[in-house]
Formats: structure tokens, C-alpha cells, sequence
């Protein structure tokens, strides 16, 4: 760069303000000439000074333009007046609005061809892009024909790319094609640059020419796309309302053939646009989602395999964007209102691929928890979408019975295999409805069950009426899933018996976490729910009623007696985050058991047991323990100072969260010593989590713990944490219908990909029953309930 040419960028920067709308064109269009167009100087500048290079700066420049002198680009109109005009009164573009308009076309055009430069970094790319996003947003506001104009090029553009590709690859790169967008009247652009007042004067050919978009090569072509593809973004929002229908289904299509055949980040910017498109319109007509799906499962497939020779960041960044994507396809699906759905057969045959990518890849090369839980959802909503008898078909029956097969294999196998409850908790429950004929009884109660069969089946549907006695079968087969379960839940604890080293113990002990949710999630929902509110229908017999139906209390015993206290016990010897494995999985199993608090004995006693595992990190600090009186008091207390130093801040708060799921009877006294010393700890992550988790506590100690309110709410005003004091001013109206008990504990089961001691919620009968009242009118005091 000549000093002259130094000397006249620094000229123009300093007096712009004082140019005319017409003469910053002119300004635009010579540095534009003077410095951009010898591509190989620009990758030479960039190459040597990278964001302080001349090009860089003059981009920037162009940036500022575009946000405080719009009307470079887009003329404002001429108001007549401040009065509002008729609606007969239609405004019609000015002349000086056309002209700018076509201004704008051309700096749009020239751009582009900027973008298409494969040696130019993401700095000048982004700055371009960050440049059409301002042009954008004028002509958005400005001029609303213009800007769906600009919006359909953009569209158009992208495809010819689509197609330009698939030549360049079926001629082995020897093809060549110039892209016929953005055409512009280079008489109007060099108008543009002259006021209207010294036009009769005469027009320069200042602009002689204008930028040719030629596509010669597979790298050019697929630079321009993936960055059209992010300037789309820009205004993806707009695309299914302002744009023509025949236009939307151009992007619905390109964006698709750039999941099929892209690489991973054009894959991913392309997926970004087609979640807009299904936030804003829902599923495409009904070819154009077959087309979309078959993409998505093929996709997902790939995803499911490990990407071999993929850049690991962009693998993570595709799948989480492909897991926002499936998510999206599951919510326009369940629109009732929305125009398009998935067809019963697109329903089974996304139903088939999955269950095929799961039996094959078991999902054990998937790097993110929200793509295994959205592909569990899939499953899930396909198998929600199908009656019983689609479902026991000749077609889908083997196909369920793989999916099951494949999806209890899995347990065990590695760590956080909590997306496999849902889709387990669905397929034991779909078995027990469709085979609730298969009764076990008594020899002399076969013939009156037979003859009686025909009633049975017609009362299962009657809410209010009761069976006679004669007619209640006594018995029932346990269902194969289930039994399935129940057998590798078993395999898994003698296992785990076997192997106490760290690399065996975490998956086993994750496995079997998941096994127990699952199965007692089926008995929560089966006999502790309220019917009415299912859409279960089958019926509960008398053995049902009972945990042992479920799960063997041998199993229960193994599982309380041996392995959880050995591998506490033993886990000091292990790496820190394997005890935080190993604890949160032992909360976890914890929580599910304190759902059935109230059904048997055993579970009582093992509730027992875990109470002190979950206070390992406060029983170093207190010998007496109060009213907690484990069996041997010495080994505990060893194990307790053995896993100080490697329980983690997180999981000592995760644990502080369990012990308020406790019930009132179980070491009342020691729980709220512990939450005593929570609420004065150093760390406010402690007093955060002691704040959130004391609307629970005191909801399970009763009334009579209603003073505790005043003994450690009242300190915590001035805390000096902002982030505790917005935990007080969330939870004081929950706290506020606690004390005047009108809350309850609920349990949120319809995703099911947390476990329960993330899933409940406190709710109260009088707040969140009333329509259009937020507050309680027998907690009037507490102004507000929750901030956000």
C-alpha cells in the first residue's frame, strides 16, 4: 500500500460524516476498485497483518456506514406530512429510492463475489457477512418489497450452487457456470453516484462493470455456499412469510441436500436454518418432508457411527445442533393445528431406521447427552403416534422386540445411559396393555374367568365402575420386557459384586441405576398414579399392587447389604471423578427408592442406608451425629474422612439436594444440622443450594419445623451473594405456600431424562390452580412468587 493510497483512506475516514449520501457511494466504489479487486494482494495483506491489514479496516469502515448512514443504501422516502395517509393512499418508491436500491444490489453482488474467494480467512468473510446482516436489517424496516426481493436471490443463489456442485462433481471439477443473480443496470448504479440536482449535467460511467460470480471449481462453489447459507441465517425467520411458497420449498430443499451430501459444518449451518423453518411453519409439504426426514435419519445414522476422521468440535457442535433439530421435528409433529404431519407410514419407517442405527451402533460412539435423548424421543414419539395393533403387526412387532433387545444390552455398557428410561418405561407399559388377557389363576377359577372374559374386556374402559369379586383376575404374568429387565438388573449386581475397580463399578453401577428407575417409574405410573390421568389401558391387579410383583426383594437385599456399601466403602481408593460417579449414581438410585417410601419395609431399610452415604460430606464435622444411628458407626466414620478431600463442590450440593427428599421420620435432627451448617458455609454454592433445596425440607419435616424459617431465612437477606439472594427471591412465595401447606410434592414424568431427584417440582393447590392469579390468596404477604 503507496502512501498516497494510505493518505487517501485516512482522508476519507476522517471527513465521511460530511459526505453526502451519494458522494460516500462514490468513496464506496473507489476503495472497493482500488484495494479489493487483485485477490492475491488482499490474501497477501491478510496473510501479513491479518485483522490490522488495510482491507480489514476499510471493511470495517464499510460496517460502520451501513449502521449510521443508511440512506446510502436504501434513500429515505419524502413524508408529505405527519398526518397518517389512507389506506387508499398507497405509497409508491421514489425514483431516488429505485436508484439506491440498485446501489445496494450491486455492493450486495460484490460482496458475494468477495465471499467466494476460498484464500481470504474467516475475519474478512465475517465482516462481509456482518455488513449483508446490516443491508439486511435497512431494507427489512425501510422497504419490505425490496428486502423479500434480496431475500429470494439469496434463496436462488444457494441453489444454482446446489446444482453447480453437482456438476463440478460428476465432471471431475471441469465445469464452469456464472451465476445470473444480483443483475444490475449499471446505468442506474453510476446514477446513483451523481445528485439528482447535477445530473443534467451529465452521467461518468464511474462503474463500468460489474462483478462476475463464475463457479469453476469445487472449493469456490462450496466457499459461496456455506457462506449464502450463513447470510440466510440472517433472515431465515422472515423466510416462510415473506417469501413465495415456491421459493420456501426451493431453501426446504437446498438446505436438505446440504445435510445429505455437506460436510460437517456445512451440515450444521444448513440444520440452523431448517430449525427456523420448523420453529416458524412446522414440516414441509408431505414429498418435501419425506425427502427432509430420509436426510435427518441418515444423518442421525452417521452421527450414530462416530464420524470417523471427523474434527471432534465439529462433530459436538453438529450434534448438538442436529439434536435441536430432531427435538423441533418432534414439536411440529404434535401440533394439532399445524397444516403438515408425519404420515403414518413416514412414522414407521423413521421408527424402523432408528430402531436399525440403535441394534447396530448401540449409540455408544454419540459425544452428547442431548443427542442420545433426542433420538430417544424419536423413538418414543413414533411409538406414541401407532395404536397397539400397528404396533403388534406383522410388521412392527419383530421391530419392537429388536429395540427392546438392543436398548436393555446397553445397560451396563457405559456412563450416563439415563436417555434409556424413557424409551424402557414405553415399551413395558405398550407389553402390559397389549397383553392384559394374559391372566394367571386358579384351576377353579379358569372357567368363570373364561366365561367372564367379554365383560373384563369391556369394563377395562369404564372409569367409574368396579369389578365383582368373581370377575377380578387374582394374578398376572410378569411381561417378557419386564422380565428382560429384571434379569440384567440382576446379571449387573453379581457383576458388581465381583468387580469393585473403578473402570467395571461406574458403568455396572450406572446400568443398574437405569434398570431400577425404569422399573419402578412403570410401578409409580401403573399403581401410584391417578388413572384418570393416563392413557394406560390395562388393568392393575391385586399382585401389582405390591414392589415384590415388580422387582424381586432378594434383589433389593443383594443390592442394600452388599454392593452399595462395599463400593463406598472401597471407593476411596479410586480417582476423584469416579467417586462422583459413583455418588451421584448412588443418590440417584436413592431418589427412586424415596418415591416408594411408603410401600415396604425393605425399602425403608435401605433408605436407612443411604442416608448416611448422602451425608458422608458432613459427618466428619460432627461425632455426635444426633439422630442418626447407623450399624458400624467406626467403618462409616473411616470412609467419611477417607472421601473428604474427593467429593466435589457440585456433587456435595447434589447430595444436600437429596437429603431434603427425605421424610419426616429419618433423622429429622441430623438433616437440619446439616442444612445449619449449609446455610452458613463459606462457599455460596452451599448456601445457594441449602436456600433452593428448604422449601423440600421443610415440606417433608412438617409444621412443626415452620421456625425454622425465621432461624435461617432471616440471615440470608444479607447474604452477601447475589446469586443466594435470587435464589431467596425465587423461592420465597414456594416457601410461603409451604408454610401454609398448601404445597405438594409432584413428580414430572413425561420425559423422564433426568433422574427424580432433578424431576420433581413443588406445587401448591391454590397458587397454581387459579387462572390468571399468580399469587395465593392465603399468602397475600409474599408479593411475589418467583423472579422469571
Amino acid at each position: 500500500m503507496s502512501r498516497e493510497d494510505i493518505n487517501f483512506v485516512v482522508e476519507i475516514f476522517k471527513t465521511f460524516h460530511k459526505f453526502t449520501s451519494y458522494e460516500c457511494r462514490e468513496k464506496i466504489y473507489i476503495l472497493w476498485e482500488t484495494f479489493f479487486t487483485n485477490t492475491e494482494k488482499v490474501a497477501q495483506s491478510l496473510k501479513e497483518n491479518q485483522d490490522k491489514s488495510e482491507c480489514c479496516t476499510i471493511l470495517q469502515w464499510f460496517l460502520i456506514l451501513t449502521k449510521n448512514k443508511s440512506e446510502i443504501f436504501l434513500a429515505t422516502p419524502q413524508h408529505q406530512g405527519d398526518e397518517t395517509p389512507v389506506l387508499s393512499q398507497v405509497r409508491t418508491d421514489s425514483e431516488e429510492e429505485k436508484i439506491s436500491f440498485e446501489f445496494s444490489k450491486w455492493f450486495m453482488r460484490t460482496l458475494i463475489g468477495f465471499l467466494s474467494e476460498v484464500e481470504f480467512e474467516a475475519t474478512y468473510q465475517n465482516l462481509c457477512i456482518d455488513i449483508v446482516k446490516q443491508l439486511f436489517l435497512i431494507l427489512k424496516w425501510r422497504n419490505g418489497y425490496y428486502y423479500c426481493t434480496m431475500l429470494t436471490e439469496i434463496v436462488h443463489i444457494i441453489a444454482d450452487l446446489v446444482k453447480a456442485n453437482d456438476r463440478l462433481y460428476e465432471s471431475n471439477n471441469h465445469y464452469s457456470v456464472d451465476l445470473k443473480r444480483f443483475v444490475v443496470d449499471l446505468c442506474t448504479v453510476n446514477l446513483s453516484l451523481v445528485p439528482p440536482d447535477k445530473r443534467e449535467e451529465g452521467i461518468p460511467q464511474t462503474v463500468k462493470s460489474q462483478v462476475t460470480l463464475t463457479i469453476n471449481s469445487i472449493k469456490i462453489c462450496e466457499c459461496l455456499q456455506l457462506n449464502a447459507v450463513r447470510i440466510l441465517q440472517l433472515a431465515s425467520d422472515d423466510i416462510t412469510h415473506m417469501i413465495a411458497k415456491s421459493t420456501c420449498h426451493v431453501a426446504w430443499g437446498s438446505m436438505c441436500c446440504h445435510v445429505e451430501m455437506g460436510d460437517l459444518v456445512m451440515k450444521k449451518e444448513s440444520l440452523i436454518v431448517l430449525e427456523r423453518l420448523l420453529i416458524h411453519s412446522g414440516l414441509p409439504t408431505l414429498d418435501i418432508t419425506k425427502y427432509f426426514l430420509s436426510c435427518v435419519l441418515a444423518l442421525i445414522e452417521l452421527l450414530c457411527s462416530g464420524c470417523e476422521g471427523g474434527n471432534k468440535c465439529e462433530i459436538l457442535d453438529l450434534e448438538e445442533m442436529t439434536s435441536q433439530v430432531i427435538d423441533n421435528i418432534i414439536k411440529a409433529d404434535q401440533k394439532e393445528l399445524n397444516q403438515n404431519h408425519m404420515s403414518i407410514s413416514q412414522i414407521q419407517q423413521t421408527l424402523q431406521q432408528m430402531t436399525v442405527v440403535v441394534v447396530t451402533h448401540q449409540m455408544k460412539k454419540l459425544a452428547t447427552n442431548n443427542m442420545k435423548n433426542s433420538v430417544m424421543k424419536l423413538i418414543v414419539h413414533c411409538i406414541n403416534r401407532l395404536n397397539s395393533a400397528q404396533l403388534q403387526g406383522t410388521v412392527l412387532k419383530p421391530v419392537m422386540e429388536s429395540l427392546t433387545t438392543a436398548l436393555i444390552k446397553i445397560l451396563g455398557t457405559s456412563d450416563n445411559c439415563q436417555y434409556l428410561v424413557a424409551p424402557l418405561v414405553k415399551l413395558v407399559l405398550i407389553e402390559m396393555g397389549t397383553v392384559s388377557i394374559k391372566i394367571e389363576s386358579t384351576p377353579e377359577q379358569e372357567t368363570s374367568a373364561t366365561q367372564g372374559s367379554s365383560k373384563l374386556a369391556l369394563s377395562q374402559f369404564k372409569r367409574k365402575r368396579k369389578l365383582d369379586m368373581d370377575e377380578k383376575p387374582k394374578r398376572r404374568k410378569v411381561t417378557k420386557t419386564l422380565k428382560l429387565l429384571c434379569q440384567k438388573i440382576q446379571i449387573q449386581i453379581d457383576q458388581l459384586d465381583k468387580h469393585l475397580n473403578q473402570e467395571l463399578a461406574i458403568p455396572l453401577l450406572e446400568g443398574i441405576q437405569v434398570g431400577l428407575e425404569t422399573v419402578l417409574t412403570c410401578y409409580y405410573l401403573c399403581v401410584c398414579q391417578d388413572k384418570t390421568k393416563t392413557d394406560f389401558s390395562y388393568q392393575v391387579t391385586e399382585d401389582m399392587q405390591s414392589v415384590d410383583w415388580w422387582i424381586q426383594p432378594k434383589m433389593l437385599q443383594q443390592l442394600n447389604e452388599g454392593c452399595i456399601q462395599s463400593i463406598v466403602v472401597r471407593c476411596n481408593q479410586w480417582q476423584q471423578s469416579a467417586v462422583t460417579s459413583c455418588l451421584l449414581n448412588i443418590l440417584a438410585i436413592c431418589s427412586d427408592f424415596l418415591r416408594l417410601k411408603d410401600t415396604c419395609d425393605l425399602v425403608v431399610e435401605m433408605l436407612q442406608n443411604f442416608l448416611w452415604i448422602l451425608s458422608l460430606p458432613w459427618l466428619p464435622n460432627d461425632p455426635s451425629w444426633y439422630d442418626l444411628k447407623p450399624d458400624h458407626v467406626k467403618e462409616i466414620a473411616n470412609v467419611a474422612r477417607n472421601l473428604s478431600d474427593k467429593i466435589e463442590m457440585t456433587v456435595k450440593c447434589r447430595l444436600l439436594e437429596g437429603l431434603a427428599l427425605f421424610p419426616k421420620d429419618m433423622s429429622p435432627k441430623w438433616r437440619v444440622h446439616i442444612f445449619k451448617q449449609a446455610f452458613s458455609d463459606t462457599d455460596w454454592q452451599i448456601r445457594n443450594t441449602a436456600m433452593t433445596s428448604f422449601p423440600t425440607l421443610l415440606l417433608h419435616l412438617g409444621p412443626n419445623a415452620n421456625h425454622l424459617v425465621h432461624d435461617l431465612i432471616s440471615p440470608v437477606i444479607d447474604d452477601k451473594s447475589k446469586e443466594v439472594q435470587l435464589s431467596l427471591a425465587n423461592n420465597v412465595g414456594i416457601l410461603a405456600c409451604v408454610v401454609c401447606r398448601k404445597a405438594v410434592l409432584r413428580f414430572k414424568s413425561d420425559e423422564l431424562k433426568n433422574p427424580f431427584y432433578e424431576s420433581f417440582e413443588i406445587q401448591c393447590l391454590s397458587c397454581d390452580n387459579l387462572k390468571g392469579i399468580k399469587n395465593c390468596i392465603n399468602c397475600q404477604i409474599f408479593q411475589v412468587k418467583s423472579f422469571g
